[in-house]
């Protein structure tokens, strides 16, 4: 996009006024692929050019893992059941690799093709957890998707902090680390067995479990149809937050799903005049879906997630703040007039392009589209080429680069769309000589916003934030 020399000016001054407002963020950042031995598990297949296991700091990030015999890629038979407890006997095995524990899990998403099969993953999380041993200290969500690589049934995608990392003079040491399970009194929610916890705050993160427009004592989805349903799960939403010590002040991540796309501009009507009520700043990123299905028949959810709430307000008892928790949010808005990803009209709720929270930026979803949010014309070949120049665009904003790219999920309408995907960022990463350091997704969804046949979802880390 061509833009004046004045426009230049504009956005360098802005950005250098937004830089100097922000004390540099020093604390050193390890990026490590964690190399997994064929012993253990065959290397990733062609097209699948992401790692299975990478370091990030302190926290280890695992690609999905499905129920295959890991030394051979084969699914095993048994249906639902048998691949839930053989991909997550395949989580144990490499999250033991990495030096880590399952009370270092700190989240887990599971991937189903069938609402169905739910009960048997959930059964088979707490089987394994409780075999082990191990606290459940991890929140999650749970994705409904029509199709899995491999024909699989069910995936788990998972993250863990607090691990047994070796240095290289060989001694075994655990980075500081705060984890620690938020308790919620039983008169505002009761959480059932074998579910994930409601919320989960890791350092300076509050990570929340999946909320719909439920009752939070009976689980019970109120009555009223999405109206209802969006005034009750942001309700739900301040909840949460507020026994953990935050507002809606501190959410940096908006994930939102709906059963139907005419929905979203309800749910975020609903979430603003939470915003609004509360005299809440708008700082986090979005990721906006339209699922097939939801838990308990809801038609909506949310996934948030904050940083730096007021953990050690008085008579929560938690805590207290570690010496790297403080959080350094540096808001990057409106500096740049390429594509981030709109909600359909009326646009009631603004996120961020993106956000830093220390050492991770996160990346609203983007699509093929012009900056008008116009998708571009030639298929799915030419929406994943402009897909991707518009993430290099924001990394190059934010002082970032695609060799510090930690995470990717793309989705696609169709799986088979996903090589065209794979070249357009191979094409990319090897015009930027950047090294492939990050974990990676592929999820078939039946519909993306605007007519869109891909999209995606980026996190990056330890960039060159003090640039000018």
């Amino acid at each position: 996009m061509i833009r004046s020399w004045r426009s230049f000016l504009f956005v360098g001054a802005l950005m250098v006024c937004l830089r100097s407002t922000v004390h540099a963020f020093t604390h050193p950042t390890t990026i490590e692929v964690i190399p997994v031995p064929r012993s253990i598990a065959l290397p990733n297949g062609p097209g699948e050019g992401y790692q299975s296991a990478l370091r990030i700091g302190d926290v280890l990030y695992l690609s999905p893992l499905r129920g295959t015999l890991l030394t051979t890629d084969v699914l095993v038979s048994g249906g639902s059941a048998a691949e839930a407890a053989q991909a997550l006997a395949n989580v144990q095995t490499i999250v033991q690799h990495a030096g880590c524990g399952l009370e270092d899990i700190i989240f887990i998403e599971t991937h189903i093709t069938n609402l169905t099969f739910l009960p048997q993953t959930q059964l088979a999380l707490g089987t394994l957890f409780a075999n082990a041993g191990a606290p459940r200290r991890y929140a999650g969500r749970v994705e409904v998707l029509p199709r899995l690589a491999g024909g699989a049934l069910v995936e788990f995608a998972v993250q863990a902090k607090g691990c047994r990392w070796t240095t290289a003079n060989g001694i075994n040491r655990r980075e500081r680390l705060v984890h620690e399970v938020i308790s919620i009194p039983t008169s505002v929610a009761v959480v059932a067995a074998n579910q994930p916890q409601l919320a989960v705050r890791i350092n300076e993160r509050l990570k929340l479990r999946s909320l719909r427009g439920l009752d939070l004592l009976t689980s019970v989805l109120v009555p009223g149809g999405i109206v209802a349903e969006s005034a009750k799960v942001i309700a739900n939403v301040q909840a949460i937050l507020n026994q953990s010590g935050c507002g809606l002040s501190d959410v940096i991540l908006y994930n939102v799903r709906v059963t139907n796309s005419s929905f979203l501009p309800i749910v975020l009507s609903a979430i603003r005049s939470a915003f609004t009520a509360e005299r809440a700043a708008v700082k986090g990123v979005a990721d906006y879906r339209t699922v097939s299905v939801l838990a308990n028949g809801a038609s909506v959810e949310l996934v948030f997630e904050a940083a730096n709430c007021d953990f050690d307000s008085s008579n929560r008892g938690h805590l207290p703040r570690s010496n790297d928790a403080e959080a350094e949010l540096s808001i990057l808005n409106n500096l740049l007039s390429s594509n981030i990803f709109r909600p359909p009209a009326p646009a009631v709720f603004s996120p961020q392009k993106s956000i830093r929270v220390n050492h991770i930026l996160k990346l609203s979803q983007q699509r093929g589209s012009l900056s008008n949010g116009v998708l571009v014309s030639g298929g799915v070949a030419a929406e994943a080429a402009q897909m991707v120049a518009n993430v290099r665009a924001l990394l190059t904003e934010a002082g970032c680069q695609l060799n510090n790219v930690l995470s990717i999920v793309n989705r696609v309408t169709d799986l088979a769309n996903q090589t065209v995907v794979d070249l357009a960022w191979t094409n990319a990463f090897v015009a930027e000589g950047a090294r492939i350091r990050y974990v990676g997704q592929v999820q078939q969804s039946e519909v993306l916003y605007g007519g869109a046949l891909v999209e995606t979802v980026v996190k990056a880390a330890d960039c060159d934030w003090n640039q000018t």
